[in-house]
């Protein structure tokens, strides 16, 4: 998918390949870059490219949305990381 986003100072985003939501603090147009702050953490991150932020907008809330709730994902999820059993703690893996 070939796009021109543009982050903003203080918009929530995702990053491609990181877990969470991150917190846009500093963009630079020039390097075509951001520094994005991970909220749960605090840690900052900077000299993120714009190519691998996603803005966690409404229409992005509403796909992961409806992919938490696909048939597929469920599958997924009990493939991998199990039901709510007497099993124990399980991690992610084959």
């Amino acid at each position: 998918m070939n796009r021109e986003y543009i982050p903003t100072v203080g918009e929530e985003v995702l990053l491609v390949n990181h877990l969470g939501t991150f917190m846009v603090e500093e963009v630079d147009c020039e390097r075509k870059t951001a520094s994005v702050r991970v909220r749960r953490s605090g840690l900052l991150m900077e000299g993120v490219e714009w190519r691998t932020i996603w803005p966690l907008d409404a229409k992005t809330r509403a796909a992961l949305a409806d992919i938490s709730r696909s048939e597929e994902f469920q599958k997924f999820l009990s493939k991998h990381i199990g039901s709510s059993n007497d099993e124990g703690d399980r991690q992610l893996g084959p």
